[in-house]
């Protein structure tokens, strides 16, 4: 649309983006980027976020680059502040206070019982450590399961299967445990973060078979409007595995967010979640992009998930805010409860010094993404009006290039007046 001038621009007056700190995404952010330049000079922009500590460097790239005045309107102050906890053994530990710094005294002794606890899982999971080593030898042979065979022998393995079944039960039960504090408290509704869709299916599974959150007349309107919402599908797709489950999910007043969902399964999630339908919701990141569902309560199950290469990192303090900010809701909330799960069955836990670069963080400072791909140069060899110059000469790269250069020379030029006699 843009390569090619279509007539329908020259009817746009106004364009919204929504999270704009997404310029910062390895794989899509120079989309951003170059929709920025590209956009005709006549239409007016809107960007949102919370995540950008650089937005004053931003704002003068992108009036640089359209001609125009950009007026920042910024707050360092939450409508509803946060309180950090870290959840541990049926307990809460308030580590970060409502614009306070770090507690120190608490964030020690909640990470001296983790080192612990994490000692302790280690020398009774032995067994799984050598099932473990000898997995990976395995999955590097291509006939695996005859490696496993001779690599465990048949009893070891019996035992260690019968580990790992006494091990997910007991994190099935430190989950339940979580979620009925979550529920007693008064911390719902629940928005609970991780980072694999089949986790959130197999977490919800494994809740909603052992808790109940909602009242008998909740769970009457909940799948009376299920019920209404899959009038829309035809009746042969109304009995899918997915929708059957959700049905279960549902009448617990538990639910799940991801993109694997059916459209209109997760437009059903989100309308009975803003309604109070739902108590506790399990999601991926997804739904903390552009869903406007603020919750009494976040939660996350773990601080790292897998990046595009598919590989396991740390979230970056950008993510971590982003997610965290959905904690709390205006009018209705002193404040937001940001809770880091941690389950005592693990054999590992965050290092206190992620925990922390993740509490004090500010987020991430916006970087360029832009680069030249073969559709970008295809595209503009066939648009009459868009220079393929212009294009790489108003990148936000280039702009961040020029002021460190301007930077340079004054300091060079300071350096030299001091120096002079």
């Amino acid at each position: 649309m843009l390569y090619k001038s279509a007539d329908i621009t020259r009817d746009i007056d106004w364009v919204i983006f929504d999270e704009v700190h997404y310029v910062n995404d390895d794989e899509r952010g120079f989309v951003w980027e170059e929709t920025i330049i590209m956009l005709p000079d006549h239409i007016n922009l809107v960007m949102l976020s919370a995540t950008v500590p650089n937005y004053r460097v931003f704002a003068q790239w992108v009036g640089t680059t359209k001609r125009k005045v950009v007026y920042v309107q910024a707050t360092e102050k939450r409508p509803v502040p946060l309180e950090h906890s870290i959840y541990f053994e049926n307990k809460v530990y308030p580590i970060k206070k409502a614009d306070n710094e770090i507690d120190k005294k608490v964030f020690d002794n909640v990470f001296n019982k983790l080192k612990k606890k994490e000692g302790s899982n280690s020398k009774s999971q032995g067994q799984r450590k050598k099932l473990d080593k000898s997995v990976k030898i395995a999955e590097n042979i291509k006939h695996r399961e005859d490696a496993l065979e001779r690599l465990i022998q048949s009893e070891t393995r019996s035992n260690v299967e019968e580990g790992m079944r006494v091990e997910n039960s007991k994190e099935s039960n430190n989950l339940q445990q979580f979620i009925t504090y979550l529920s007693t408290h008064a911390l719902t509704p629940a928005i609970i973060f991780c980072f694999s869709r089949n986790q959130c299916e197999t977490y919800a599974s494994s809740i909603a078979t052992a808790v109940n959150l909602v009242t008998a007349a909740e769970r009457c309107s909940t799948l009376g409007f299920y019920r209404a919402t899959l009038q829309r599908l035809k009746a042969g797709d109304r009995g899918l595995p997915q929708i059957r489950r959700l049905r279960v999910f549902l009448q617990a007043g538990i639910g799940v967010h991801h993109a694997g969902m059916l459209p209109i399964l997760k437009e059903t999630v989100e309308i009975l979640f803003s309604q109070g339908l739902i108590k506790v919701l399990f999601a991926t990141t997804t739904f903390a992009m552009g869903v406007n569902m603020p919750a009494k309560t976040v939660a996350f199950l773990k601080l790292d998930k897998r990046d595009n290469r598919g590989e396991l990192s740390l979230l970056d303090s950008s993510e971590y805010l982003q997610m965290a900010g959905r904690a709390g809701r205006r009018g209705k909330d002193d404040k937001g409860t940001v809770m880091i799960y941690m389950d005592p069955s693990s054999r590992r836990f965050p290092e206190a010094e992620d925990v922390k670069s993740l509490l004090q963080g500010k987020g991430k400072q916006l970087e360029s993404k832009f680069r030249i791909t073969y559709n970008m140069i295809l595209h503009l060899l066939q648009s009459e009006s868009v220079d393929i110059m212009n294009v790489m000469h108003f990148s936000f790269g280039q702009y961040a290039t020029i002021l460190e250069l301007l930077d340079m020379k004054k300091q060079q030029k300071d350096c030299l007046l001091y120096t002079s006699p």
